[in-house]
C-alpha cells in the first residue's frame, strides 16, 4: 500500500511513508544506552530485540527529547535498520502517494508532502534521519 501515516510530534504534524512503517506500538520506559545524537532516549524491546528509540520531533529539530517520555512509538525501517520513533500520537492513515514540496518548503529531512486536513504535511525522509543518527546527530 502506498500512502502515509500522519503522526504528531512536538505539536507538529508529520508524515511517515507506509512502506517504511512496521507497526505502531505502546512504549514502556526505555532502557539506557550510550547515544550521541540529540533526541535519542535509549533502547526499547520490540519483538525480542532491543531497538534504538528516538523522539521524532527532537531528532528533526536537533534538540534534546522532552523530559517526559511518551507512550506511542512507530517502529520503522530506515537505511536498512530498525528504529522506533517516539511520537505524541498516530493521527491518520492517508492512502495516496505524496507529492513534491513546493519550492522553499524542503528541508534536509523532507522533500515530499501529503495533503491532510487541508494542509500539506511534510513526509519525513527516514534514510536522512537514520544517517543523522549514525553520524552522531550533529552533521546530518
Amino acid at each position: 500500500m502506498s500512502g502515509c501515516l500522519i503522526v504528531r510530534s512536538g505539536g507538529e504534524a508529520l508524515a511517515l511513508a507506509v512502506a517504511d512503517v512496521e507497526e505502531v506500538l505502546e512504549l514502556g520506559p526505555p532502557l539506557p544506552a550510550p547515544a550521541t545524537a540529540r533526541g535519542v532516549r535509549g533502547v526499547v524491546p520490540v519483538r525480542g530485540r532491543l531497538v534504538p528509540l528516538a523522539h521524532l520531533g527532537a531528532l528533526l529539530r536537533r534538540r534534546a527529547a522532552p523530559d517526559e517520555a511518551g507512550t506511542v512509538g512507530v517502529a520503522v525501517r530506515a537505511a536498512g535498520r530498525r528504529l522506533v520513533l517516539e511520537v505524541d500520537e498516530a493521527v491518520d492513515l492517508v492512502p495516496r502517494p505524496p507529492e513534491a514540496l513546493p519550492a522553499g518548503w524542503g528541508t534536509a529531512w523532507a522533500t515530499q508532502g501529503i495533503r491532510h486536513g487541508g494542509r500539506l504535511v511534510p513526509v519525513v525522509d527516514l534514510d536522512a534521519v537514520a544517517a543523522r543518527l549514525l553520524a552522531g546527530g550533529e552533521d546530518g
